[in-house]
């Protein structure tokens, strides 16, 4: 789809109360879920961290790394095998042949993550961790489990408001769709892995900060932010995977990401 005006970078948007109501709930259930599991690993965290014996940096630089790189691989890896052996094909959302990225487009997104998450990501956590940030040590037992809830809905709703804000703002601005997310909706048809395919502007502003922010400048355990970290990739592939779980017994127990997905994939398709 052609760019003819500035209106055509403007997004449709769900109702007010709609995407609150969407929010309320998903605020609700992923806390909890992600409470209940990080209580239920805290012993097995422990232990590791206590026989290897790391400094709290190396832990943190590379806990993070290895958290990215193994949802990164699973995630996008299940989708990119169910799309290649037709594996649940009636999840997968509508796409014509023309919507489908060229292998050019892949390889292009393939090397530019691999270049963020092998360089500029573990440097960025480097002069963060050592001169900027207070995080606990790698041996900080977790708070109360109110606490730790508390901790998630508020990187949740930093990630939800900061995400919205810049994203809507790089549609509403003629200039800065042209020039910074325009590179984003090179992919008509969405796949996992273009969920990090954007300008360097859009990277650090709407993916980067809004994900890090609460978890790292209020300074939560090690286990609190590699879990939120995990939580909020897995929810971003989901939503470019180009598959529709709705209705499910997963998606309505709040373990998937339909409604994202859902509306993301008409966003890009239809409503570039």
């Amino acid at each position: 789809m052609s760019l003819q005006s500035a209106t055509d970078a403007k997004a449709l948007y769900p109702t007010w109360y709609s995407t609150m109501g969407h929010v309320l709930l998903y605020s609700l259930r992923g806390p909890l879920f992600a409470t209940l599991f990080v209580t239920a690993v805290q012993p097995y965290y422990l232990a590791m961290v206590q026989t290897l014996q790391l400094p709290d940096t190396t832990v943190f630089i590379v806990g993070t790394f290895l958290v990215y790189t193994i949802t990164y691989g699973i995630v996008n890896g299940f989708f990119g095998l169910c799309d290649y052996y037709g594996w649940l094909q009636e999840y997968k959302l509508p796409r014509k042949k023309s919507m489908q990225p060229s292998w050019e487009l892949i390889k292009s997104t393939l090397l530019n993550t691999a270049l963020n998450s092998m360089v500029a990501s573990p440097v960025l956590l480097y002069v963060l961790y050592t001169y900027v940030l207070n995080m606990p040590t790698q041996l900080t037992p977790l708070p109360s489990l109110l606490q730790c809830m508390a901790h998630f809905t508020g990187a949740l709703w930093t990630n939800e408001v900061g995400f919205y804000t810049v994203h809507r703002t790089l549609h509403e601005v003629p200039y800065l769709y042209r020039t910074v997310h325009k590179k984003h909706h090179q992919y008509v048809g969405t796949i996992g892995i273009a969920a990090e395919h954007a300008h360097p502007v859009e990277h650090v502003c709407a993916n980067v900060l809004p994900t890090f922010f609460y978890c790292l400048f209020v300074g939560v355990p090690n286990l609190i932010w590699f879990t939120w970290l995990a939580w909020r990739l897995c929810e971003t592939y989901e939503s470019h995977s180009g598959y529709c779980f709705k209705h499910t017994l997963l998606s309505c127990m709040g373990l998937l990401n339909a409604y994202h997905a859902e509306f993301h994939d008409f966003h890009h398709t239809v409503n570039m």
